[in-house]
């Protein structure tokens, strides 16, 4: 297993080195550096959407403990290579001294710099990480993975982070092994829906763009509850499950919360390696930002964004005033354990 994540890997060149990286071009680097191919096909998946260059998935396999105890008898060439994390970092505790230990989920909410935040946090985090995409495709759908959940209560059991885009009241949470951690990201709420419908509009794969592509952001906002439905407090509701006060903080006093605002990343990633005493690996490199297509104009250059953004504001009141209120970082720890479940009697 790869198990030792790369510091900052040289900068790639322009040209083929900065393509996205091919099925052929994972297969050849895990058998030239490792000496094998890869262990299995969620690993060569979450390779094809890491981001990383050829070059710089080549500097990744190097940097592994894999490598380095493949080369040790190689003259001088372990010497020429970064030092290894320290003894621990990415190592999994096992048997009572695992539950001592959190599980981290990564709340993954759209336009809010989550792609590279779980590109960052699985390198952080390798290879203790499970993407959520990865475990739906392989779960077949939503209710099959409901039923692996609640049937493999060791699902999850030697993963420390759990990225992807679903809810506080998702199985995965809920059905957490340990005592979790919940990490996220909040946007302030009208630039976010301005970034959504942008994205939509300009990106043939999303499902809502062929109904999106040529309707103005006033009309989409109106007509299309779909679309709505993730501009209105959608922040609050996948992180708390409600947009009432007195049930965030409920839930603030229930769990673990780390929450970083969209403009104060540095202190967000900072914050989260002082919980988990883990240290990044690689710098935050936005991605999933792009111009708009030629001939399309971003929601904020329309006539009537005034009012959109006055619509935007009424509709996210409640997420407006906890985002000011939140600081550039907000860390709760749990003050009251949540409600027993109740045993059920023996029958007679």
């Amino acid at each position: 297993m790869t198990d030792a994540p790369p510091s900052s890997p040289p900068a790639a060149d322009a040209g083929p080195a900065t393509r996205r990286l091919t099925p052929e071009q994972v297969e050849l680097g895990y058998r030239l550096l490792l000496g094998r191919p890869p262990e299995r096909p969620e690993v060569m998946e979450a390779h094809l959407n890491s981001g990383r260059t050829v070059e710089q998935f080549g500097w990744f396999l190097m940097q592994s403990q894999e490598f380095r105890i493949r080369m040790r008898d190689a003259a001088g060439l372990v010497g020429a290579l970064p030092p290894p994390p320290p003894a621990g970092t990415h190592t999994m505790p096992r048997g009572r001294a695992l539950d001592a230990v959190p599980i981290y989920y990564f709340l993954h909410i759209p336009k809010t710099a989550g792609t590279a935040m779980w590109k960052l946090l699985g390198d952080m985090f390798h290879p203790f990480v499970q993407f959520y995409h990865l475990l739906l495709a392989e779960a077949g759908g939503e209710a099959q993975l409901a039923q692996r959940l609640a049937k493999d209560t060791q699902l999850l059991q030697s993963k420390l982070l759990v990225c992807g885009h679903f809810s506080v009241n998702h199985p995965l949470v809920q059905r957490a092994p340990r005592r979790k951690v919940l990490l996220s990201v909040l946007r302030e709420p009208v630039s976010r829906a301005v970034s959504f419908y942008d994205h939509v509009r300009s990106r043939a794969d999303h499902p809502l763009h062929p109904r999106l592509r040529d309707v103005s952001f006033a009309r989409a906002l109106a007509e299309f509850p779909e679309f709505a439905h993730q501009l209105e407090n959608y922040q609050l509701r996948q992180l708390f499950g409600t947009v009432e006060e007195r049930g965030i903080r409920r839930m603030m006093s229930l769990n673990s919360y780390v929450l970083g605002r969209f403009d104060e990343l540095p202190r967000f990633i900072e914050t989260v390696e002082n919980v988990t005493g883990l240290k990044r690996c690689s710098e935050l490199i936005t991605t999933n930002v792009k111009r708009m297509p030629k001939g399309m104009e971003s929601g904020a250059r329309q006539p009537d964004f005034a009012q959109v953004a006055e619509e935007l504001r009424r509709r996210n009141a409640a997420e407006i005033a906890f985002y000011e209120a939140m600081g550039p970082v907000r860390v709760t720890v749990p003050t009251r354990s949540p409600p027993a479940r109740r045993k059920k009697e023996p029958q007679a």
